[in-house]
């Protein structure tokens, strides 16, 4: 019997900060009306926001500013880019996404068939807290020093000239920025974009990693049920327990079916993202290293260091679960193998059932994973090779420097 137990709230926050971007379950008019009123302002600081870092970057590479600065832009640009490649990524295929906020809410994120099953859900909600502490908090963290650097810096500086107010990002749409009320005004703008990037920074990944945690769980307390087939009617496999042994096979059997088409809906959905973040993550971790080596004071200082470990949790994070899915998928078959299910083969049903155990046994040997648009799965050592690959560009880019 499938008991349910309530939502923990990892998941409900994520759930919050989706519908912020415009993709939730809609029960009516009314809420799917605000979940697109959602969606098309955080389109359009998306399209602010790249043309902000576009013009500064193509200012100041019309100016020949020195090369740290553009660099400086160029990091700001291309996370700009990012966020909004997520956006529209997910936004193509929206319908789709918003089903499985809807399927995983109903069957993955509460549903359990035994008191192992609780435990093993309980434990997955820990671990949600624990990633959420690396894509939330500092998320929001690196998000808030983009907003505090000019103002540090206009104090640390003792600046109180309107000519020589800081901005987050400089807005050039040909009005004085730097006069009142155009500085409060795009200092707004900006304060507003830089939260609606750290919004889309986080959100999809840290939804994708608890999809994948609790499907982990999922998996494990699979494995656990085809153990207990046979022990738990292990008195009764002489009688009518053999008949109880292959109704609870086959519901076994369905949810294994569950989980491997839900890992491929996943994939489906992230596959692109997956591909194009991870290739970018190299350049991003390489910028971030960078700048910690060129910072001239204590709050870039910080700046960098609480991004770089943002960056580097998330992608742990990213790559740990999907490297678990993987592993997960394939232990169902020690599940199966612990079962005895090849002792209980003196009855017809007994011999129904072997035969039906060997072909999920067959089946396990071809692991789910999520991969990189299908050119490679991602594993742990996708992580390793995105380490290597970013500290090789920072040597380059050292030496070019030179």
């Amino acid at each position: 019997m499938t008991v349910e137990i309530p939502e923990q709230w990892p998941v409900t926050l994520i759930y919050f900060f989706l519908s912020c971007a415009g993709f939730g379950i809609a029960e009516n008019r009314s809420q799917r009306r605000i979940l697109n009123i959602s969606l098309a302002i955080f389109i359009t600081m998306c399209a602010v926001a790249m043309y902000v870092m576009s013009m500064n970057l193509l200012y100041n590479i019309r100016e020949g500013s020195d090369s740290q600065e553009i660099l400086t832009i160029l990091f700001s640009t291309v996370i700009a880019a990012l966020v909004t490649f997520k956006l529209i990524s997910f936004l193509t295929r929206r319908t789709a996404y918003e089903g499985l906020l809807l399927i995983t809410r109903e069957k993955l994120w509460r549903n359990s068939w035994t008191d192992y099953g609780i435990l093993v859900l309980e434990k997955c909600g820990h671990q949600a807290k624990v990633f959420l502490f690396a894509f939330v908090i500092i998320g929001h963290i690196c998000g808030a020093t983009f907003i505090l650097e000019p103002i540090y810096l206009m104090r640390n500086e003792n600046i109180t000239s309107a000519s020589h107010r800081r901005l987050p990002f400089e807005i050039r749409i040909g009005l004085p920025g730097h006069e009142t009320p155009y500085y409060e005004l795009f200092f707004f703008i900006d304060a507003f974009g830089i939260y609606i990037v750290t919004i889309l920074y986080f959100c999809f990944d840290y939804y994708l990693v608890l999809v994948n945690i609790f499907i982990v769980g999922q998996f494990d307390i699979l494995k656990d049920r085809f153990e207990d087939i046979y022990r738990n009617r292990r008195e009764k496999i002489s009688g009518d327990g053999m008949g109880s042994a292959l109704m609870e096979f086959k519901q076994c059997v369905m949810q294994h079916q569950f989980l491997i088409k839900l890992v491929n809906d996943v994939e489906s959905l992230y596959k692109i993202m997956n591909l194009f973040q991870l290739l970018v993550y190299s350049f991003v971790i390489c910028m971030v290293s960078y700048q910690l080596l060129t910072a001239t004071n204590a709050f870039f200082v910080f700046k960098f260091a609480s991004f770089g470990t943002g960056n580097l949790l998330q992608l742990f994070a990213i790559t740990l679960t999907c490297h678990n899915i993987k592993i997960a998928s394939e232990e169902v078959a020690v599940g199966i193998y612990r079962s005895s299910w090849y002792h209980e083969n003196f009855s017809k049903k007994g011999r129904e059932l072997s035969r039906n155990f060997l072909l999920v046994f067959m089946k396990t040997q071809y692991p789910c994973y999520l991969s990189g648009c299908g050119f490679f799965p991602i594993t742990l050592d996708t992580l390793k090779s995105i380490i290597t690959t970013a500290f090789s560009y920072l040597t380059l880019i050292r030496e070019s420097m030179k």
